[in-house]
């Protein structure tokens, strides 16, 4: 890890909180967003924002590299999933600490990867483009099977492929995978120069057939031989694609024969995983980035006792047009909740939860176990009521 001094650093994308510790540390921010996630607070916490696509790489590395020359930068940060190459290839291009590009590039590209693990946590899968290649995968490997984009994100476009007259279900090139069946955790670790520390596993509550996910629990239910087990396992997965330094975020799936890596991420989890983690262990894994790859200090000591459990369930509601919501102050104030937010206005229309952008609001809580901590939830959930409009034209 190179050891330099640290002052200006640039931040693409993020969140308030993110911009918050890093103005604590003393450090000057220059943000990047998107124009269409601007945000108010993140902008009055930088010294300078600019608007740009940051997914045009050729654009950002030239804009980058230009403002270099007028503000020199000793880090570029981003816990936001499309930016993670590009975050690299700046660091890579200026010199500074970071996770290298083509462990970004393999994580996001779910067919390299497979190919890398097939020594390592074996399954099944191939690229396919046309029906007769899916077909030939699905006669070798049985149904059903789990067809998703190469590169994608987010459960969008992940289909469950349980009989042969749903072969079609593809628009072009997508990597179908034989079906793993077992409960689902993510494993949130941190990485300071090949030094692997898992702070927890969480553990996922999952659609079957839509593979959104419904709720996460922190720590996971388990014993101390299958937590071993877990954390052993993405220690060796870690070193296995070389990621030495920073945050991951490791999707498994615990089988038969054993932990399955689904996927993994060079970021803190989404679906407010960090904030469980903090609230359950207090971790703060943004802090944890923002002072390794700014200021390059490490944890002294390894830190594995959760002092609560913390859960975050997803609201689910009924498709129709909402004429009214009630109970939302009384399920906001029930014990242990410790924020509750509901995307949801009067005449709108609820549509299927398809992908996790259709979800429409969540409840985090806290308990002395995670169990407890969900069943909080359930219960404040239960206080919410839907009254629906009765427009039968807009529910067909």
């Amino acid at each position: 890890m190179l050891k330099v001094k640290h002052n200006r650093v640039i931040i693409i994308g993020g969140t308030t909180d993110i911009y918050k510790y890093a103005n604590i540390r003393g450090l000057e921010i220059l943000s990047i967003q998107k124009k269409d996630n601007l945000n108010k607070s993140m902008m009055k916490l930088s010294e300078k924002t600019f608007v740009l696509d940051y997914r045009d790489i050729q654009k950002t590395l030239e804009f980058v590299l230009t403002i270099s020359s007028i503000y020199p930068i000793d880090s570029v940060l981003s816990f936001t999933e499309d930016a993670q190459e590009i975050t690299a290839i700046l660091n890579e291009t200026m010199g500074l600490p970071g996770i290298p590009s083509k462990i970004t590039r393999l994580v996001n590209d779910k067919s390299m990867m497979r190919d890398l693990l097939r020594d390592f946590s074996p399954i099944k899968s191939r690229l396919v483009s046309t029906e007769s290649e899916l077909s030939s995968f699905i006669e070798e490997s049985g149904l059903p099977v789990i067809l998703k984009p190469k590169d994608g994100v987010g459960s969008i476009g992940i289909k469950l492929i349980t009989s042969y007259e749903y072969i079609n279900q593809f628009k072009s090139e997508m990597l179908v995978e034989e079906y793993l069946v077992g409960p689902e955790y993510s494993v949130e670790s941190f990485s300071f120069n090949g030094d692997h520390r898992v702070f927890s596993i969480t553990e996922k509550h999952v659609n079957n057939t839509r593979f959104v996910e419904e709720a996460h629990l922190v720590p996971a239910k388990l014993s101390m031989d299958k937590q071993k087990d877990i954390i052993n396992f993405v220690v060796s997965f870690l070193n296995k694609i070389k990621l030495f330094d920073g945050p991951a975020h490791t999707e498994i799936i615990l089988t038969e024969n054993g932990p399955k890596v689904v996927e993994t991420h060079t970021r803190p989890g989404g679906d407010y995983i960090p904030e469980l983690v903090d609230l359950s262990c207090k971790v703060n894994m943004y802090e944890l980035a923002i002072n390794w790859f700014t200021m390059n200090e490490k944890l002294d000591n390894d830190i594995n006792i959760n002092y609560q459990g913390a859960a975050i369930k997803y609201l689910k509601f009924k498709p129709g047009k909402v004429e009214q919501v009630l109970g939302l102050a009384e399920a906001s104030q029930f014990r242990d909740v410790i924020r509750l937010e509901l995307n949801l206005n009067n005449g709108d229309f609820i549509k299927p939860v398809l992908k996790s952008a259709d979800r429409r609001g969540y409840i985090i809580a806290i308990g002395k176990d995670s169990a407890e901590a969900y069943q909080t939830c359930v219960k404040a959930e239960k206080l919410l009521k839907i009254i629906y409009a009765v427009d039968q034209e807009e529910l067909l």
